[in-house]
């Protein structure tokens, strides 16, 4: 489990990485910004926050979340593989959601 949560973790931080669009001779650019130290200090700490949280949730909801978000499995195709029904896939992905958005 400790694998899924350092791929959460780099998944994360790549969302956060900002990109900024700017000019140059009429022609549009994409450039990625990289963190200054303070800011990946700040990125690490809430990583850490998220992990710690991730891990802290039920076994099955933890491992149905993960293999949603991560391996960007279908909710049909996760409720396949667990032979569970789509209901309890949706429902334990919403749990999860649920769980870290109040632990922010």
């Amino acid at each position: 489990i400790q694998t899924l949560i350092t791929i959460a973790k780099y998944h994360v931080y790549n969302k956060n990485r900002k990109k900024v669009e700017f000019n140059i001779e009429g022609k549009k650019e994409k450039q990625e910004m990289n963190p200054n130290p303070e800011q990946q200090i700040i990125i690490n700490e809430k990583l850490n926050m998220v992990a710690k949280e991730i891990d802290k949730l039920d076994p099955k909801v933890r491992a149905t979340f993960l293999e949603h978000v991560l391996s960007g499995k279908s909710i049909s195709q996760i409720a396949y593989e667990e032979n569970i029904p789509e209901g309890t896939v949706k429902s334990r992905i919403a749990r999860a959601r649920i769980i870290l958005n109040h632990s922010k």
